[in-house]
């Protein structure tokens, strides 16, 4: 197989931090700039894990531009190497390359760490800091390797990073020697100021072979003062001092340097007196969510469209239009582009993208609802797909139900030794139960399930787009009855659908799964699926889904946990705790909330704590106390119907707080059913919009009282009496 491209740098794992002032201070950094890590330096990995929230992106300039171009490019168009360890953070890597359609053949040496950046973004502002690890062990004989060698000879295109020139000139002189022998294109990336300080001798050596020279105006005017001896800080002049540069074939050399949001200038060594300047459509500050990365988004759309035979003028529009979609998200997952969910409508123009786009293009983007759109051109470069997908905040997991509901089922009760509230899973003896409702009683039929239910709950709450759930369905009616009701209600679902196979029913909590027991945690890593796991701060599943998806649940709470988000559990039913105990116990470590009632707390009680107490003060204590997997406090919230709701913070475990409910007439009473989810909704959506643990159970509180006023679960009160 032959790759257009063959890119080379450092594979890192970016631990990126918001309003990092302190840590700039602290260690003696610069706003907007990038190093390589000192001793004084290494305790700011541990302490950014240890202090701040972390969001964890697969990075490496190389390698962010890499997947940039095979976005742009057709499949099998784009190979990278570099150097890692055989942990799992290479893993992490390669998991983040196969998602993007980018291929690699990474040097792995055994032993290592693989390399990390710290990200510290101020504002607009990100200042970088590298520790290389087995990134620098890089050896220039992996490149004529068996299984690397005939992907060099294949490749039309070379593409490495400035940074690689701290440790791998060797391995750089051999492609930039390869391209200009065998007439094919070099492109070298400055990378950052400091590489053309210190590390100019080495730069000299590879600048005769490189046909592209990509870099932005702070690397330009440092390659002024090292190279030229200079101390003009005009652009374009420097542009032309670069392609004036000696060159080792006839091949002119082309120079491109950015300026964030100014022009960028162009200098083709064809005609190397004459700077041609290209303007950037200027983005508004309060759109921009991340600077970091936007250089490699700008070299990966550059990249793409040369590679695919477009112009210099076209290239550089594709790189401009790449590099603003990165700005306006935490980038480098360029398989899906993430946009800010201040700025998405639904069926509408993101006022964001419309500062990008021109009008043409974003309708021929936004085609289909929830963000997913189809095939896009930029600038006459034919994107297979791009996706605008939300960062949900919360992302929510359970068994997608229909509820039928009957009322004055007495009789109901009695013949199939039912108790009058609570919830089991049908076994032989109550699967006539659903004929016979739909031939005998009045029904109605509800969109349910307990997870489902809360994240409607929780999507009323918050702003639209905050809210995405997952399950399993099947290929029927019904399911497209639970898509409508989700819609009408704001909640947005990526169902895994099981063809055949038919959907879930549930009556007065007696429940048979069919489909929802199908679901597979291999849909949690589906290409779709994947980009939301990642870029949601919080995570909730309800108890029943350990009957039968113990795993996904576990890879939810894992990755929460990991990556220092909140997994929150409800417990569900009596017969969970009763039955389901050992898969509970599996999940409970990476748990961080546990929402509970009375009747569970109990069961709680008697299968895990192995006690008989009633004290739900002392078993909300014991809950909290069962051993965690980080050093992250345990809440667990204990509803009791229409008494206190007992809250025990793990920050202070011997206390317990305890909350009234205001008590509702029983003759304005319609429905319970789904009141817990109600109030599992609405403490979720307060939560997660940064409220406290007080504020949080008084609007569950509110959220449950208007559900059992109605036939439920349903949200149609207006938001003000909630919030």
């Amino acid at each position: 197989m032959s790759y257009k491209i063959f890119c080379m740098g450092n594979p890192l794992l970016d631990v990126q931090v918001r309003d990092g002032e302190a840590l700039l201070k602290k260690y003696d950094l610069k706003a907007n700039d990038a190093i390589l890590a000192d001793e004084k330096h290494q305790p700011i990995y541990e302490e950014i894990v240890k202090d701040y929230p972390v969001t964890y992106v697969a990075g490496g300039a190389s390698q962010n531009a890499a997947r940039g171009a095979a976005y742009v490019l057709p499949p099998k168009s784009v190979v990278y190497a570099g150097c890692v360890g055989d942990d799992d953070l290479a893993k992490q890597l390669r998991t983040a390359n196969e998602r993007e359609g980018l291929d690699e053949v990474y040097l792995v040496k055994k032993g290592e760490k693989t390399g990390a950046c710290a990200v510290i973004i101020t504002g607009h502002h990100r200042s970088l800091v590298t520790t290389l690890r087995a990134a620098e062990k890089f050896e220039a004989s992996h490149l004529s390797s068996p299984t690397v060698a005939p992907l060099v000879e294949g490749a039309k295109v070379f593409y490495v990073e400035g940074f690689f020139l701290t440790h791998g000139v060797e391995s750089v002189l051999t492609l930039s020697k390869h391209a200009s022998e065998k007439n094919k294109t070099f492109v070298l990336n400055l990378s950052a100021p400091f590489i053309l300080t210190y590390f100019h001798p080495q730069l000299e050596q590879v600048l005769p072979y490189t046909d592209i020279i990509i870099g932005n105006e702070s690397e330009a005017q440092e390659y002024a003062k090292a190279i030229l001896k200079s101390d003009t800080t005009d652009i374009a002049e420097i542009a032309k001092g670069i392609a004036k540069y000696r060159k080792a074939n006839a091949r002119p050399r082309v120079v491109v340097i950015t300026q964030g949001p100014q022009s960028t200038v162009v200098v083709d060594g064809a005609n190397p007196n004459v700077a041609k300047v290209y303007p950037v459509t200027p983005i508004v500050n309060e759109l921009i969510v991340d600077t970091n990365g936007a250089g490699d988004a700008f070299a990966g759309g550059f990249l793409g469209a040369y590679v695919d035979g477009k112009s210099i003028e076209e290239s550089v529009e594709v790189g401009h239009k790449m590099g603003a979609i990165g700005i306006l998200c935490i980038f480098t997952r360029m398989y899906h582009i993430t946009s800010s969910p201040q700025h998405v409508a639904l069926n509408n123009v993101d006022i964001s993208l419309a500062q990008v786009f021109s009008t043409d293009e974003l309708e021929e983007c936004l085609r289909q609802p929830n963000g997913h759109v189809g095939p896009v051109a930029l600038a006459g470069v034919h994107l297979p797909s791009i996706a605008f997908i939300m960062p949900y905040q919360l992302f929510c997991m359970g068994d997608p139900l229909l509820d039928v509901q009957v009322r004055d089922g007495e009789a109901l009760l009695t013949k199939y030794h039912l108790s009058a509230n609570n919830a089991i899973r049908a076994e032989d003896q109550h699967q006539p139960i659903y004929e016979e409702i739909a031939t005998r009683y009045r029904a109605t039929y509800v969109a349910g399930g307990g997870a489902q239910n809360a994240a409607r709950g929780a999507a009323y709450v918050l702003p639209p787009k905050s809210v995405v759930f997952t399950g399993c369905v099947g290929d029927d009616d019904l399911a497209a009855q639970l898509r409508a009701a989700n819609q009408r209600e704001g909640l947005d679902e990526v169902y895994f659908v099981k063809k055949g196979e038919r959907r879930v029913l549930v009556l007065s909590l007696v429940t048979t799964l069919r489909a929802a027991g199908k679901f597979e945690a291999s849909h949690l890593s589906s290409p779709t699926v994947a980009p939301l796991v990642e870029g949601a701060k919080v995570y909730y599943v309800e108890g029943f889904f350990l009957t039968h998806g113990v795993e996904s649940a576990l890879a939810l709470s894992k990755h929460a946990s990991e990556y220092n988000k909140t997994f929150v559990l409800n417990l569900s039913a009596p017969f969970i705790l009763a039955h389901y105990h050992p898969q509970l116990e599996q999940v409970l470590p990476y748990t961080d909330i546990i929402l509970g009632n009375d009747s569970e707390a109990h069961a709680y009680a008697k299968a895990i704590l192995k006690s008989d107490t009633t004290d739900i003060v002392e078993i909300a204590k014991g809950i909290v106390k069962y051993r965690k997997a980080n050093a992250r406090p345990r809440v667990v919230v204990i509803t009791q119907g229409s008494q206190s709701t007992i809250v025990v913070d793990g920050a202070n475990p011997d206390v317990a707080k305890v909350y009234p409910v205001t008590p509702i007439a029983s003759e304005l009473i319609v429905d319970t059913n789904g009141a817990g989810d109600a109030f599992a909704g609405g403490f979720l959506g307060a939560y997660v919009d940064g409220r406290g643990l007080e504020e949080s159970v008084e609007v569950g509180h509110k959220m449950g009282a208007m559900c059992v006023q109605l036939v439920g679960p349903q949200y149609r009160w207006p938001k003000v009496k909630v919030l």
